[in-house]
């Protein structure tokens, strides 16, 4: 099995700020949006808040979701003050995270929602943001995704986040959500997310307010999303496509190969059940899924396989080597 690699974040992170990331002093009802970056984290940061909210219209989604692992939003090992008109106004606090599981407070009454998107779509994403900010990466997808693959990108390999949350699986406290769960059935994943932040939502309520987290009412209201402190180059729209398999652009064999390769090393019996489909209607996806288990199980036999032919090999020349010693 393969060992998670040390991650690299942002220039904006310093040890002290992570420091205080895991020692953050509770209150009742904290919610952490975790995602690996490009996984959706926006928007379940936008169902989150407007859920909160009652439908009520907001000016900026990180007033009431900051972003909780960068140096600007801490006052020493206290969280910005800065935030706590709109936290008041919510009820709660809200932050949203790329650090993993381990890093993270480990409060009771916290309440986490993990967002889990297919790695390469993630990745394709990745760049598209990082590449066209000002100052951000500068090359080829190739040598993103070679970097990407190192761990060497900010919150590093796709394969070690998820890892990480695997160990919450059993957690009563996290909630799961698929990325293409949330495209194939949005609103049965938001009254999903309703019920774990324990939210109350009549069907008429969630019919209401499911247009709000559609692409294009996000899209009309970028304003509200677009990070505020990022410079783009060009006309780049930083709420992009929201469409599940857009990684086909720039995955070739090669690099799905490779992908693979990491996903079987870092699970070999198959990836958490937390990163396949839930909705039954998610053929493709579960079809994905079953594969991608039975290619990682099938390592194993092989190498029992190839351990028995080696064994064998060694009982038939053994006794030949040594004779002719004789």
């Amino acid at each position: 099995m393969s060992q998670m690699k040390s991650m690299p974040v942002l220039d904006i992170t310093s040890e002290a700020t992570l420091k205080s990331c895991g020692s953050l002093p509770p209150r009742p009802g904290d919610v952490f949006i975790c995602s690996y970056p490009k996984s959706g984290t926006t928007w379940m940061q936008n169902i989150v808040v407007t859920l909160g909210l009652r439908g009520k219209s907001f000016s900026h989604i990180s007033q009431y979701s900051p972003f909780y692992d960068i140096d600007p939003h801490w006052e020493g090992s206290s969280f910005s003050s800065q935030f706590d008109q709109a936290f008041r106004e919510f009820g709660r606090r809200i932050f949203n995270t790329h650090l993993r599981w381990e890093q993270l407070p480990g409060n009771q009454d916290t309440r986490y929602i993990y967002v889990v998107r297919d790695g390469k779509d993630a990745v394709h994403s990745f760049y598209q943001h990082l590449s066209h900010q000002v100052g951000g990466f500068e090359g080829s997808f190739d040598d993103f995704f070679q970097e990407w693959m190192l761990g060497k990108i900010p919150y590093g390999r796709w394969v070690d986040h998820i890892k990480s949350f695997e160990a919450a699986t059993a957690d009563s406290r996290v909630l799961f959500v698929r990325y293409e769960d949330m495209k194939d059935d949005l609103g049965h994943e938001v009254a999903r997310i309703a019920a774990h932040l324990q939210i109350p939502l009549t069907t008429q309520e969630l019919e209401d307010i499911l247009p709000n987290f559609s692409m294009s009412s996000m899209k009309a209201r970028k304003s509200q999303f677009q990070p505020i402190s990022v410079e783009w180059k060009g006309s780049f729209e930083f709420i992009r496509k929201g469409t599940v398999g857009d990684s086909e652009q720039t995955f070739n064999k090669e690099k799905v190969s490779k992908f693979n390769e990491s996903v079987q090393e870092m699970f070999p019996r198959g990836l958490p059940a937390f990163c396949c489909p839930s909705s039954s209607s998610s053929a493709d996806g579960q079809k994905k899924c079953d594969e991608m288990k039975m290619q990682t199980e099938n390592l194993i036999p092989q190498g029992r396989n190839m351990l028995l032919v080696f064994s064998a090999a060694l009982l038939v020349l053994l006794p030949m080597w040594t004779l002719a010693r004789r």
